[in-house]
C-alpha cells in the first residue's frame, strides 16, 4: 500500500515540479544577465528603535555571512559589494539578540546592484520589496508558485502521514494468515517489517558513514552526544525543498543547545554540482553527506527509506526517539526535549 501511494504522491508530484520548472525558466533570464556591483538596501518597518536589530544573512565565495544594524525609528540601511546577484535573508530581532532565537522574523530576497527598499507599517511578514528586476522576478515567482507550493506542502504533508509506523502494521501482517504471509508478497513484506524494526522508535539507530560535499568521510557515530536529525532527501525532491526552510528554521533556534543534523541526500551520480546548488541556494549551513547514488544510497535502504523528505530523530545515546518531523512538529519536539 505504502508503495502504491508512493506511486500516486510521484504523479501528482511530477506534474507540479514541471509546472515551477517552466515558470523559473521564463525567469532565468533576468538572472543571467545580472552583474556584480554595489547595493544598498534600506529599510523601514514600523517604528522599531533600540534594542532592535535588523541582520542581513547570505552566503558568498568565503562562505556565511552576516551583517547587523541597529533599528532606530523603524529605519535601517545595509551596504556592500557583490560578485552576481545572492540569496539572502534579511532578519528583525525586536530584541536584538541575535539570529539564533525565537524572537526574530525573516524575509528571503536577493542582493542585486543598485538600491534595494524594503518597506512595511508594522513587521516584515508585510513587507513589500522593491527593487531590480531580479527581486520583481522572484516576487513575480513567489506569486506565481503561490497555489502549486500550498498543493505541494499538502501532498508532502499526507505522503508523510502514509510513512508505515511497523509497531501499527506487524499486528496486522501476523494477523494475516499463513496462506498470505507465504506468498511473494507476503514473505517480501515481512522482510520489510524486520529492516523497519530496525529503525523503529526506541532501538538504537544504525550506524553508516558517506562522504561529504569535499570528500571527507562523515560517520552518524560523530554525533554521539547531541540530538542529531537524520534528514533524508534530494535536490530534486520538490517537497524536500519546500521543507527546508523548516528545518533551517528548527536548525538556527536549536542548534547552540545540543542538536545537530546530518543531511543524506538521494541525488544520483551525475548529479553532485545540483546537490550542492541546492545546499547553498536553501541555506542548508549542517554537515551533508551522499554516496551519490540515488535510490540506491546505502543508507537509505538502511533506515527503509521508500519516501522522501523522511527523517528520524536520534538522542545523545544514539537511540530514535521521533521520526518524519515535519512543519513545526519538528521545532515543538526540540523545544519539549531540549527544555
Amino acid at each position: 500500500m505504502d508503495k502504491m501511494l508512493a506511486l500516486i504522491f510521484n504523479k501528482k508530484m511530477k506534474k507540479n515540479i514541471n509546472f515551477l520548472l517552466s515558470i523559473v525558466m521564463i525567469t532565468m533570464p533576468s538572472l543571467l544577465l545580472a552583474q556584480s556591483g554595489n547595493y544598498t538596501l534600506k529599510g523601514k518597518v514600523g517604528k522599531l528603535s533600540a534594542p532592535a536589530k535588523a541582520y542581513l544573512m547570505y552566503n558568498n565565495a568565503i562562505g556565511r555571512q552576516t551583517d547587523s544594524t541597529m533599528i532606530n525609528n523603524g529605519s535601517f540601511s545595509f551596504t556592500g559589494t557583490i560578485a552576481a546577484p545572492v540569496s539572502a535573508y534579511l532578519i528583525i530581532n525586536k530584541k536584538g539578540t541575535g539570529i539564533r532565537t525565537r524572537a526574530k522574523s525573516y524575509i528571503e530576497l536577493y542582493l542585486e546592484p543598485g538600491m534595494i527598499a524594503v518597506v512595511s507599517p508594522d513587521s516584515l511578514d508585510n513587507a513589500k520589496i522593491s527593487a531590480g528586476q531580479i527581486n520583481a522576478d522572484n516576487e513575480r515567482l513567489k506569486i506565481t508558485l503561490a497555489t502549486v507550493t500550498k498543493k505541494m506542502n499538502a501532498l508532502n504533508k499526507d505522503y508523510a502521514g502514509a510513512i508505515p509506523d511497523v509497531a501499527e502494521i506487524e499486528p496486522v501482517f501476523n494477523s494475516l494468515s499463513e496462506t498470505i504471509r507465504s506468498t511473494k508478497i507476503g514473505t517480501d513484506y515481512a522482510a520489510d517489517i524486520s529492516k523497519m524494526k530496525k529503525t523503529a522508535i526506541g532501538a538504537v539507530a544504525p550506524d553508516f558513514t558517506q562522504a561529504d560535499t569535499s570528500g571527507k568521510a562523515i560517520s552518524l557515530h560523530d554525533f554521539k552526544g547531541k540530538y542529531v536529525l537524520i534528514d533524508f532527501w534530494a535536490s530534486w525532491c520538490g517537497p524536500c525543498r519546500a521543507e527546508n526552510p523548516n528545518v533551517v528554521k528548527a536548525n538556527t533556534q536549536f542548534q547552540s543547545k545540543g542538536f545537530e543534523i546530518l543531511g543524506v541526500s538521494l541525488d544520483g551520480p551525475a548529479q553532485k554540482a545540483n546537490w550542492i546548488k541546492a545546499i547553498n541556494d536553501d541555506h542548508l549551513t549542517w554537515t551533508e553527506v551522499s554516496d551519490l547514488k540515488g535510490w540506491k544510497n546505502e543508507a537509505a535502504e538502511l533506515y527503509s527509506v521508500k519516501g522522501i523528505p523522511q527523517n528520524f530523530l536520534v538522542d545523545p545515546d544514539g537511540k530514535i526517539v521521533a521520526k518524519n518531523l515535519s512543519g513545526d512538529d519538528l521545532e515543538k519536539k526540540l523545544a519539549e526535549l531540549l527544555k
